[in-house]
């Protein structure tokens, strides 16, 4: 699947001509991917998405509290690096 970028308003109408779908639909898709606006809930997603450990021997992603890898069992974990953006 690739990705619509652009205005949203573009993007719903890409969508429509060529799926030929209806627009309530299209409008339900598109909120989807928006971004979040409220505070709690954006700290909650950053939270998640860049507080882990990574493997240095295999690559995989672990929980933030792992002492060993989940996929190799390494114990030589890094935390992921991270910038929080605004």
């Amino acid at each position: 699947m690739t990705r619509l970028y652009g205005n949203v308003e573009n993007c719903m109408e890409k969508v429509i001509c060529v799926c030929g779908v209806s627009n309530v639909a299209v409008q339900e898709w598109v909120e989807c991917f928006m971004p979040i606006t409220d505070p709690f809930k954006k700290a909650i997603a950053q939270r998640h998405r860049l507080y882990m450990k990574i493997c240095r021997d295999c690559g995989a992603r672990n929980a933030g509290s792992a002492f060993k890898c989940r996929k190799c069992h390494s114990k030589n974990l890094r935390w992921k690096k991270r910038e929080i953006v605004k």
